[in-house]
C-alpha cells in the first residue's frame, strides 16, 4: 500500500481487509496531471468524462472520503481546484 494512507490495524480482520481495499482502490484513482493531482472517477478512459477522466458530480464525495483517510490531505484540495465556479 502507498505511503499516502495511514497504517491501520484492529482486532477485526474483516475491517482491516476493508480498510486496505479502500486505500488500494483510492490509490488507483489518484493520478498525477500537469496541474497537480486529481481523483479520477473511472480507471479506464470514458468518452463522457471531462478533463483528466474526471466528472464534477463526484468531486465533493471524493473530497470527503479523501479528507477522512489520507495522510496528506493536500491531495484532497486538488479535487476542489478542478471544480467549476
Amino acid at each position: 500500500m502507498s505511503g499516502l494512507f495511514p497504517s491501520f490495524s484492529s482486532s477485526d480482520r474483516e475491517f482491516d481487509l476493508t480498510y486496505d481495499y479502500i486505500c488500494e482502490l483510492f490509490n488507483k484513482h489518484i493520478k498525477s496531471v500537469p496541474s497537480g493531482h486529481v481523483v479520477t472517477e473511472f480507471l479506464k478512459d470514458v468518452p463522457w468524462a471531462g478533463i483528466y477522466n474526471t466528472i464534477n458530480c463526484a468531486a465533493l464525495h471524493h473530497f470527503r472520503e479523501l479528507s477522512l483517510i489520507l495522510l496528506f490531505p493536500v491531495y484532497a484540495a486538488y479535487v476542489l481546484l478542478l471544480m467549476p465556479n
